[in-house]
């Protein structure tokens, strides 16, 4: 199983079909994960930043509701 660390690169999308989003991995607590948005280097972070969980991130994109998560690469 892929493991969910920062500064990991992942693409997001809210809907299917929307165009995928850029988003990196700031940082993990138990079950909670931070991202920022890759896509608006000039917003602060306060509009850039949001949180999810790992299961919605890691569970497949059939069936399902609400954002899209895939794994792009880890940290260089």
């Amino acid at each position: 199983m892929l493991s969910i660390r920062p500064r990991q690169n992942w693409k997001r999308r809210s809907i299917a079909g929307a165009p995928w989003r850029p988003v990196e991995v700031v940082n993990t607590a138990g079950d909670a994960v931070e991202l920022r948005f890759l896509d608006m280097p000039d917003a602060p972070d306060l509009e850039r930043v949001f949180s999810t969980n790992r299961q919605q991130m890691l569970l497949g994109t059939e069936h399902r509701q609400g954002p899209e998560y895939e794994f792009v690469r880890d940290a260089d």
